[in-house]
């Protein structure tokens, strides 16, 4: 077990991290409150095309080059509600247009919890898992990013209760496409 941290001057966790996602041979499993692009990107709920692929953050297209170079399969668990679920909604609709434009987008699920979480967690080819504050949204990368702070390990035991709590939520969930905004099941 390791620690990652970062903030606007130290950014290893950001590089860790996206190392991580774009070298990924197998699966990537994650449970994540936010998951976003850019801060300004919110201005595609009311004008959708305002933002694209391009103005997704490092984490995003690592993950996307993983996908691509490596043939990855992602699973990922959102919040549906509150701004949260908003932006989860923007960028979910990006990446998933930039995975059909490459012809990609049977390799990723999301789905939204019925219900809040706050969980920030990435499990690597059933190897690696990452748990902690870093949440894959602009408020947690880039130049004025917040202190985050994140352990890393490939403890077998804490990877299958991982795996174990991760199956349960994962079937609790409601696909993307058939999630309204703020409601559970």
């Amino acid at each position: 077990t390791f620690s990652l941290y970062r903030n606007s001057i130290f950014k290893e966790a950001d590089n860790f991290i996206a190392s991580g996602l774009s070298s990924s041979t197998d699966t990537i499993d994650m449970m994540e409150t936010n998951f976003s692009l850019e801060l300004v990107c919110m201005i595609n709920i009311i004008y959708p095309d305002f933002c694209t692929f391009e103005d997704a953050l490092p984490w995003m297209v690592s993950m996307v080059e993983g996908i691509k170079n490596n043939n990855t399969h992602v699973r990922v668990i959102m919040e549906n509600t509150n701004s949260n679920g908003l932006e989860n909604r923007v960028a979910g609709v990006e990446l998933m247009e930039e995975l059909t434009r490459l012809g990609l987008e049977d390799q990723v699920e999301l789905r939204f919890y019925n219900g809040k979480i706050h969980a920030k967690s990435i499990l690597m080819d059933g190897e690696l898992l990452i748990i902690g504050s870093h949440n894959l949204h602009y408020s947690a990368w880039g130049d004025q990013g917040l202190n985050e702070y994140s352990l890393a390990t490939d403890n077998p035991e804490a990877i299958a209760e991982y795996q174990a709590m991760f199956e349960t939520k994962w079937q609790e969930a409601i696909p993307f496409e058939e999630a309204e905004y703020g409601t559970s099941p």
